[in-house]
This record gives C-alpha cells, structure tokens and sequence, in this order.
C-alpha cells in the first residue's frame, strides 16, 4: 500500500461537479466581451486578480504564455492557494507545486504526485476531461466541485485553470489552478 492511499482522499459526487469554459486561443486572441463573459463567473478576489495577470501575459505573448513569461514576484502572492501541473513525457498530468492552504484542506502534500495517484474516480475523470480542453482547445477553465473526507466535512472547491507552455512543446503542456475554499 501507497503512502497516498493512507492519506485521506479527495472524491466528488457528479452532481457537485461545475464547469465553466473560457474563450479558446486556438485562432488568436479572444477579444474583451469574450474575456469579460468568462471572468464574470469568478467570485473570489484572488482568483480573479490572478486570472486578470493571465490574461495580461495572455496579450504580452499573442498567446498562451509560457511558465517562465511569470516571475516569482508576480505569482508568490498567491503561494497559498496555487497549484501548478506539468504534463510529462508520457503525458501524466505530475503536481509540481501546491500551496500550503491546498495541503492544509487537502490533509496531505501532492507536490510530486501525479493527478491519478490522489484523485478519487469520479473527481479524476473530471479533472482529467477538463485538460483536454486546456490542452486540445487551448482555453482556460474554471472547475466547481465538492470533496468529501474521511475526516472532513464537505469543502466546496472553485479552482479556475489558466494554461501555460513549458516552451517544449506546441500546446499548453502546464497550468495554473487556483483555488478558493468555502464550505458547502
């Protein structure tokens, strides 16, 4: 047995589960209504002020920008709450950081571990289907679902996806994902 599978595990019901998709880049840069009607349905403050700095960097690179277009100043802020995903060479989706209050509500640390390796069924195919719109049709997203613990109350879960290139690859190969927390 896994050390991951003694740790309390995140699952979601697929009622609790909420998508909403934003403008693709595919053919360019969507214009102001189209991000208006995307950043509408963020209600958390921080999700919002990161997802504007996305969008910024979106126009700085004509583009899904790359990891390295954001310094450690500009994302720190948002330390806590940020998780960021690499997909690797056999295109598994690895966690490459998550912020302390992530650890704090998720009850275990995922930085290292690959999406399959804590997600529940129902909750990693969610989360698995969604990044094939990150990585198919270049768009970011936001996620709402609720995790159930062993130990846990219900936490309701609004994380909003913002892609990025590793600059190996032609497609967004990585993303940000932050998140906000609120009891359901």
């Amino acid at each position: 047995m896994s050390d991951i599978t003694k740790q309390p595990i995140p699952t979601a019901t697929s009622e609790s589960h909420r998508l909403v998709l934003g403008p693709s880049l595919l053919d360019g840069l969507p214009g102001s209504e189209d991000w208006r009607a995307f950043t509408r349905h963020i209600k958390d403050p921080s999700c919002l002020a990161l997802t504007e700095l996305w969008i910024e960097k979106v126009h700085a690179a004509g583009g899904i920008p790359l990891r390295n277009d954001f310094a450690f100043e500009e994302i720190a802020k948002w330390g806590s709450t940020l998780m960021l995903y690499k997909l690797d060479e056999n295109d598994r989706w690895l966690t490459t950081f998550a912020g302390g209050a992530v650890v704090e509500v998720l009850g275990f640390e995922p930085t290292g571990k690959y999406l399959e390796d804590y997600g529940a069924d129902n909750s990693l195919k969610f989360w698995l289907d969604n990044m094939q719109y990150i990585t198919d049709a270049h768009m970011p997203l936001i996620e709402s679902y609720n995790l159930e613990f062993v130990e846990k109350d219900y936490v309701r879960v609004s994380a909003v996806n913002l892609p990025l290139k590793t600059g190996t690859r032609d497609f967004p190969d990585s993303y940000f994902e932050i998140l906000s927390f609120g009891a359901e």
